[in-house]
């Protein structure tokens, strides 16, 4: 749930006059724009990342680039680049593990936080703020590791839909103060998207597709010379989100830590995502030559980690009440029924012995 996403911040969610706009550019207007949800501070009150539930997220990502760092053969440079860094909760915990457990390890490198709008104060060195769009890393020749935890399923999408033999966009229209969709035939750019990734839409289907999250995606593999690629977001395999099980879509929205589906309630005042389609992401990485090292489930990547991060805790040193909440919260990473099943995609490249460190 990020803010990387380059846009015209003078524009209202649907411009007026405008008609209509496409779904994904009210939802680009409603999150970042200028008093979009991602501008204030609403949005660090309705949800929680895995790394504001327990610092033990980000100690375990830590261990595990420590490990992913000792397979590589030329150890004499490994950055670590975080897209999507939002309020830097998550560099400040890889980067204090780092300093305490392997501090050779951040001379080799840095530490480098990217976002479109950065929110908190790097107080460690290490980290360097850079503001910018995930669409265009201004980075390339990358040497180490680019990280994100849940960017993908905030970036913009659109919503399409057939009816009979019609396929549509749904598009945004405000009516007054009161926004509606309408549908307005499907872009050939969308249709031949659908056919790219394999979707025929059953009647009276939606589905929320993103273009944008393959192009971040490359965007990604572009920029990574050699070292290993891991992104964590919501998601899944491509028929399960477009399958019949998934008639209307996967969108969801969130306020005050409420789920509900009304997408277009309160422009700016909630959050909106859709699940991540991993299949293509691993396709697109597959394609620019990136192998894949891991991909499954959080709770099975970090349990191990997690574990070892639990006992290492001293009792002795903690009020009955911090211990609980250390190891509850600890304990959520890895649940099943929770953040444990988050997607996890690992891929490399230039590393000729793929690592046996991941689990």
């Amino acid at each position: 749930m990020s803010m990387l996403i380059g846009i015209d911040t003078d524009r209202p969610a649907v411009p007026e006059g405008a008609g209509s706009v496409p779904f994904a550019l009210f939802m680009e207007k409603a999150l970042y724009g200028e008093k979009g949800y991602y501008r204030t501070l609403t949005s660090q009150r309705d949800y929680r990342t895995s790394s504001h539930v327990s610092p033990a997220f980000g100690h375990c990502l830590a261990s595990l680039l420590v490990d992913l760092w000792g397979t590589i053969r030329d150890r004499t440079q490994f950055d670590i680049v975080e897209l999507g860094a939002g309020d830097l909760v998550l560099a400040h915990q890889v980067v204090a593990w780092l300093r305490h457990h392997r501090p050779t390890m951040l001379g080799r490198g840095g530490y480098r936080a990217v976002d479109l709008a950065l929110r908190g104060d790097a107080a460690f060195d290490e980290i360097a703020s850079v503001v910018a769009d995930v669409r265009r890393i201004p980075f390339r020749e990358i040497v180490g590791a680019i990280l994100s935890n849940e960017l993908f399923d905030a970036l913009p999408f659109h919503r399409v839909g057939r009816d009979g033999s019609d396929l549509y966009e749904l598009h945004v229209d405000a009516c007054g103060s009161v926004a509606r969709y309408v549908r307005r035939p499907l872009p050939v750019a969308l249709s031949r998207f659908l056919e790219s990734i394999g979707v025929a839409l059953l009647d009276g289907q939606i589905a929320d597709i993103c273009p944008d999250a393959e192009d971040a995606y490359r965007g990604a593999c572009e920029a990574l010379k050699r070292g290993f690629l891991v992104t964590i977001d919501y998601g899944g395999r491509t028929p399960d989100l477009y399958g019949p099980r998934r008639l209307e879509g996967t969108a969801l929205a969130y306020r005050s830590h409420t789920v509900h589906a009304d997408l277009l309630a309160e422009p700016g005042r909630q959050d909106i995502t859709a699940h991540v389609d991993f299949d293509r992401l691993e396709a697109v990485g597959a394609e620019a030559g990136l192998i894949t090292l891991y991909r499954g489930r959080q709770s099975d990547l970090l349990r191990g980690r997690v574990r070892e991060w639990l006992n290492r805790l001293e009792p002795s040193r903690l009020t009955p009440a911090d211990l609980f909440n250390a190891r509850h919260g600890a304990s959520e990473l890895i649940a099943p029924a929770g953040l444990g099943r988050m997607c996890v995609l690992i891929q490399t490249r230039g590393i000729e012995s793929p690592p046996d460190v991941l689990v």
